[in-house]
């Protein structure tokens, strides 16, 4: 059986630093163009894996699990000089890798596809590797419109919805987080404060990353709370051991606009809590962002609701002690 040609250092080296350089390349430039979406996520990876493939098979054709594990070593490498560099965070770095290693593999069997089926591949090379250019470009010239989800999270209490009522005004989480996002930077609720009663009543929903201002809408005790909100801070604290990152991304990409709660009494007495958050997002793809932004937003509910939750059970057990 013939053995696979390795691949030499020299072809290895120049094959990382073009991937890796086209990476920064791309994250730059889609920074400046303030376009978080497909170009970026997807068209970059895609391009960039081609790219280093091509430099690495440009004289011998390689296997694509050779090919595609100097790709990811290329990734790996490109995702430590994000953090080294202070440019990202461990976390949004974590969101965006299974997308990333998705599109690398992409451009990794695409580049070799394209050796093995053309006779003289260049053209057809040099014209993919205008795809990411010509996507960003598309997609900064379109609206760029962000997209819109609504999330609903109920759960049983075995309290009237009386007793309940008061902790969704005035709340105070202190526990440390344990959800993983929450523990590692990802913004999430530690206090609730309700400034008056009724229709018009400010209510300031305070996260780990800042104050989250409200205006309630929606008066009806024990029933329906529901307010709007007017700004929303940084969705989290950039986690990075080598410094203090700022990015761009952090404000204004995730926003939540409405928010409500809605009680209903069991005939056990017990009262179903549901919580309903709508917010928009300007990162793409979206079927791919909604994963987390979902995850994150079920999180946020599920931690306050519990609370709320543990507080008005507990006040019950002692009301019923005491008397």
């Amino acid at each position: 059986m013939e053995e696979q040609p390795k691949p030499g250092w020299f072809d290895i080296v120049l094959a990382l630093v073009v991937t890796a350089a086209i990476y920064f390349a791309g994250f730059f430039a889609a920074t400046y163009a303030e376009s978080w979406g497909w170009a970026l996520f997807y068209f970059s990876p895609l391009t960039a894996s081609f790219a280093g493939t091509w430099a690495l098979c440009r004289s011998k054709m390689f296997t694509f699990q050779q090919a595609w594990t100097v790709q990811w070593i290329a990734l790996v490498l490109a995702g430590l000089g994000m953090l080294v560099f202070l440019i990202e965070g461990v976390i949004c770095l974590i969101m965006a890798a299974p997308v990333y290693g998705l599109a690398t593999a992409a451009g990794t069997a695409l580049c070799r596809w394209v050796i093995e089926t053309y006779s003289d591949p260049k053209p057809a090379q040099l014209s993919l590797l205008a795809v990411f250019p010509i996507a960003l470009a598309v997609e900064t010239r379109s609206s760029q419109e962000p997209w819109y989800d609504t999330i609903e999270t109920s759960i049983l209490i075995s309290s009237s919805p009386n007793e309940i009522w008061p902790y969704l005004s005035n709340l105070d989480i202190p526990e440390k987080p344990k959800e993983f996002l929450f523990a590692r930077g990802v913004a999430h609720t530690i206090e609730v404060r309700t400034f008056g009663e009724g229709v018009g009543a400010r209510r300031d929903c305070v996260l780990s990353t800042g104050t989250m201002p409200e205006t309630i809408t929606v008066w009806e005790p024990p029933r329906h709370l529901r307010f709007e909100v007017h700004a929303t801070p940084e969705s989290m604290k950039e986690m990075n051991p080598f410094g203090h990152v700022d990015t761009d991304h952090l404000v204004g990409y995730f926003t939540c606009h409405f928010g409500e709660f809605e009680l209903e009494q069991t005939a056990s007495g017990s009262t179903i809590l549901t919580g309903r958050s709508t917010y928009s997002c300007r990162f793409g793809p979206k079927l791919y962002w909604q994963l987390w932004t979902r995850k994150i937003v079920r999180d946020t509910h599920l931690r306050v609701m519990n609370k709320v939750r543990d507080l008005s059970q507990a006040s019950r057990t002692l009301d019923r002690a005491t008397h």
